[in-house]
């Protein structure tokens, strides 16, 4: 699940991204600007896709049809200005094994995941870790050892608009 920044009232608000659903910008004030999930080589990526007449300037390129979003991008639509972000949010879950899936290997200790653990799955490169007490192996480091997707589980993201803005909380 990626996400959406927009301001609001000088805050930057957090609009998670359904990464298998379109998102219409008329949603965040951004009419004409369609955000459509796509899925190449395993890996989740989101389109910038505009009516036909809409502008938008993404990293400082004006766009009038299609842009391939990236981490951390800045996105102008009209006098609006939005960030899109790659980050999502982690959370522990109980592991249930799919019918027909392999069991997965913990992505620190490489045991065996069982049903009923406690596990986090990594929202960047699917990989399944350990989360319980005594075996805190998602928030062992600081970033997933695979992709470097922050491991923090507080709810909050680790990076935000406010960041690149001095001026703006």
């Amino acid at each position: 699940m990626s996400t959406l920044w927009h301001l609001s009232e000088l805050v930057w608000v957090r609009t998670p991204l359904d990464d298998s659903q379109p998102f219409c910008g008329s949603q965040v004030g951004a009419n004409g600007l369609r955000l459509v999930p796509f899925l190449q080589d395993g890996v989740h990526g989101m389109a910038l896709l505009l009516e036909r007449g809409a502008t938008a300037v993404v990293n400082g390129d004006a766009i009038h049809d299609l842009a391939l979003l990236g981490d951390r991008d800045e996105i102008l639509v009209g006098a609006r200005r939005f960030y899109f972000s790659n980050e999502s949010l982690s959370t522990v879950t109980a592991f249930q094994l799919e019918a027909g899936k392999r069991r997965p290997n913990c992505g620190v200790c490489r045991g065996p995941i069982q049903d009923g653990d406690l596990v986090v799955l990594c929202p960047r490169c699917g990989r399944t870790f350990h989360q319980s007490e005594g075996r805190e192996h998602w928030t062992y480091r600081a970033a997933c050892p695979f992709d470097g997707h922050p491991t923090s589980l507080t709810g909050e993201s680790s990076w935000s608009p406010a960041a690149e803005d001095g001026d703006v909380d």
